[in-house]
């Protein structure tokens, strides 16, 4: 699609946009190549934005949308701000017939003709509208819309002569020996589901029948006799596995039954000897059977006493470590008994380890808290010390210049600036 849609204005350099609707006031979204209700709030989402051809040409031309075939209209607009608004300008209005992928070109002019005209096409009159047409012949593909009828003059019939269905004109023939009463005869013919069927004659094979099709009283008094039903037609295969027969009802008397004897191997023992045998274990039942909730409660205890010990050995095995060191279980003591602890108990160098132990623990303590705990006039012990040594031992600058500095014994660091006076006396001292 390329510049379908066109206008012609009176200004060049404007900017002009279109906006185009279906048939049911649907409006062009650009954002989703869609069809949607008109909403003010998205009016920025319709606009179709069009150039104009050349440099001052005045000729704008925009894109049709890619939409379906159909009619629809396109209104351009002269936008006047940053963005469209509904205020805008209207410079044009038109339809487009689109094709889908083109706009579908113009049509030609038909000639207007009388009824039953040979040439033209009734388009205006009294009968407009309406063509007798005499025998015609439709060489291509052609579709006929409205009401269309043909008819014999004589006896009003369709005189309409199908040569061909769906380009097969086999299947024509087929059709007309099917209906024409002469009778078609194919195979594996598939026919729609006939739902009632009057009379069926000459039935090969029946595939099925529904569910309560045949009653009793669809069956002839003779249509079921001996003569009808062939020697070995009912057996023992006849019947699915596990098939019952209903009770049959003897019309006469049987006064002797011969010709069938036990087989061998056969035994039929009495009735009364399995019931003897089954007595014979009965009595040997308690006199009074515990009851079974008596049994089913003895039976939840005991579940409950070892579901019991199951939780207890749980328990305790996660207490345990989960394997033993040098044959011994490795374990962190919390607490001991008074007298617990004994020299025997102790290893030979237990008093040399504990004795440097307590050593370390006091020299770290008198180092890192013992001397700084002690304070001279503010300073700790350790800071006057240091003070102290500089002032008697380090070395000193700027003797008689009035500030004197005295460095500690490392040579390097300044322990106190003294200011003096012209007297020798101390003004100020700052220490570090």
């Amino acid at each position: 699609m390329a510049g379908e849609i066109q206008v012609q204005h009176g200004a060049t350099g404007k900017t002009l946009y279109a906006i185009v609707r279906n048939s049911t006031a649907s409006v062009w979204q650009t954002t989703t190549s869609t069809f949607v209700a008109y909403a003010t709030v998205n009016l920025a989402n319709y606009d179709i934005a069009m150039t104009e051809q050349g440099t001052a040409s005045r000729y704008y031309a925009g894109d049709f949308p890619a939409a379906a075939a159909g009619d629809y209209s396109v209104v351009i607009f002269d936008r006047g701000g940053a963005a469209p608004a509904e205020s805008d300008k209207v410079v044009g209005v038109g339809m487009v017939r689109w094709t889908g992928s083109a706009v579908l070109a113009l049509g030609v002019s038909l000639p207007a003709a009388a009824a039953g005209a040979s040439t033209g096409l009734l388009v205006s009159g009294t009968n407009a509208g309406t063509t007798t047409l005499g025998a015609l012949t439709v060489t291509e593909a052609t579709t006929l819309t409205g009401a269309v009828t043909a008819s014999n003059a004589s006896n009003n019939i369709v005189g309409i002569d199908v040569t061909k269905i769906s380009g097969d004109a086999t299947a024509a023939d087929n059709a007309e020996a099917f209906f024409d009463g002469t009778g078609y005869v194919g195979t594996n013919n598939v026919i729609p589901l006939v739902t009632t069927t009057t009379t069926a004659t000459n039935v090969t094979t029946v595939n099925g029948l529904a569910a309560g099709v045949i009653t009793a009283a669809s069956i002839a008094t003779d249509a079921i006799t001996a003569t009808k039903i062939a020697d070995g037609a009912i057996d023992t295969a006849t019947f699915a596995s596990g098939a019952t027969i209903p009770r049959c009802t003897l019309v006469d008397t049987i006064t002797a039954y011969t010709g069938n004897t036990p087989q061998t191997g056969d035994v039929f023992p009495l009735a009364s000897t399995e019931i003897a045998d089954i007595k014979a274990k009965t009595d040997n039942l308690p006199t009074d059977p515990a009851d079974q909730s008596l049994i089913i409660a003895a039976t939840n205890a005991i579940i409950a006493a070892v579901a019991g010990v199951q939780s207890d050995t749980d328990n305790i095995q996660t207490r345990l470590p989960a394997a033993l060191i040098g044959g011994r279980m490795d374990s962190t003591t919390g607490a001991m008994a008074t007298a617990v602890l004994t020299a025997d108990a102790l290893a030979p160098d237990a008093g040399t380890e504990i004795g440097t132990a307590v050593w370390a623990s006091v020299t770290r303590t008198l180092t890192s808290t013992g001397l700084n705990a002690v304070l001279v006039d503010t300073k700790t012990l350790p800071t006057a010390l240091q003070i102290i040594a500089a002032l008697c031992g380090g070395k000193v600058s700027g003797a008689g210049s009035g500030t004197e500095v005295f460095v500690g014994l490392d040579g390097e660091t300044t322990r106190a600036t003294i200011t003096v006076d012209n007297d020798g006396n101390r003004t100020a001292v700052v220490y570090g």
